[in-house]
């Protein structure tokens, strides 16, 4: 039961109290590269972000394979053993924050493992609440990209079964 500062039963409310819990971030979201992407890097530089629902700072892992299931991963980094500047801040502003992250920073990876051309490969990112709630998100959706010296622009290509499955196209007019 509600009441007034008064005294007088609080009939209706449309303010409703919320109840903030610790919890692992959300979900990473991928910007760079977009799915689907056939690139000439062949160390790639991957871009991400996630949001931590109590603000905390947030840690990075970053999975690359090339089995869309990862069961056979090329690159396992996490940002907490980073002492070679792989995982960067790329906020304005925040340049210079280092590991764990500002909640909500979009955040650069720099793979140290060079990649194999003419190669489809997969990433995933998860991200990592190591202060407050001590857990993990989920990981992002996994999205690959092809390495090609050859090509002279990015582009969007799709070469294996996996990524035909992908396929989603919403527009509006």
């Amino acid at each position: 039961r509600m009441v007034r500062a008064g005294g007088s039963e609080l009939v209706t409310y449309t303010l409703y109290p919320e109840l903030e819990t610790v919890g692992p971030p959300n979900t990473p979201t991928n910007f760079a590269f977009f799915d689907n992407e056939r690139t000439t890097l062949l160390t790639p530089v991957l871009e991400f972000t996630a949001i931590d629902i109590a603000g905390d700072d947030i840690g990075y892992r970053v999975q690359i394979d090339d089995d869309v299931d990862f069961s056979s991963v090329i690159t396992d980094e996490e940002s907490a053993d980073d002492f070679s500047g792989i995982f960067e801040n790329i906020t304005p502003g925040n340049t210079s924050d280092k590991t764990p992250f500002f909640s909500g920073n979009r955040i650069r990876f720099n793979s140290p493992d060079p990649l194999s051309a003419t190669t489809t490969y997969w990433y995933r990112v998860s991200a990592i609440d190591p202060f407050g709630s001590a857990t993990t998100s989920d990981w992002s959706a996994p999205t690959s990209f092809t390495t090609d010296t050859v090509i002279d622009v990015t582009e969007w290509f799709q070469t294996t079964g996996d990524q035909f499955s992908t396929n989603s196209l919403s527009m509006s007019v």
